[in-house]
């Protein structure tokens, strides 16, 4: 549901979304990496030339003092944000007790936008539509049976 909402804001309002996740180096279960990237093309499929709205994805490669990113937290228009534990997979969901705030404070919310504009887009790479590709439809044997045994896992963590 999260995809879809986020695709159709960038589709039908024009709306600009950039994600940052972790890399496989700096994933703390580097296997669900791959399950990620899985999802890149389809999010990536609203970007259309010349349009408004789009969905960049960002993999952090690590900086000097935090190679995993473990925040969860959106900012929208500098104005509103969303800063919790909230996990998006089965386990936050049907068993450990997860925190979600809304903030809605200009300078609070403007300084957290500030700081993944200037702090995390800088430790990250983005994606390319070519890159997205490749991690959909894996042509070697081996990266189709991790990406295969990654889907597995992340539905059962």
């Amino acid at each position: 549901e999260l995809r879809e909402a986020m695709k159709s804001a960038a589709r039908d309002r024009g709306v600009r979304i950039k994600i940052i996740t972790n890399s496989k180096e700096t994933n703390d279960i580097p296997i669900l990496t791959v399950a990620d990237r899985y999802l890149y093309a389809d999010l990536m499929s609203v970007n259309k030339p010349g349009a408004k709205g789009g969905i960049e994805v960002y993999e952090h490669h690590g900086h000097r003092f935090l190679s995993t990113i473990h925040a969860k937290f959106a900012t929208s228009d500098r104005k509103r944000a969303i800063v919790g534990s909230y996990n998006l997979d089965p386990r936050s969901q049907m068993l450990n007790s997860e925190t979600v705030l809304e903030l809605e404070d200009d300078e609070l919310v403007g300084s957290l936008a500030s700081d993944f504009m200037k702090k995390d887009l800088a430790n990250s790479v983005l994606i390319t539509e070519q890159q997205a590709a490749a991690f959909k439809s894996p042509k070697d044997i081996s990266d189709e049976l991790l990406l295969t045994t990654s889907l597995l896992l992340k539905e059962q963590l």
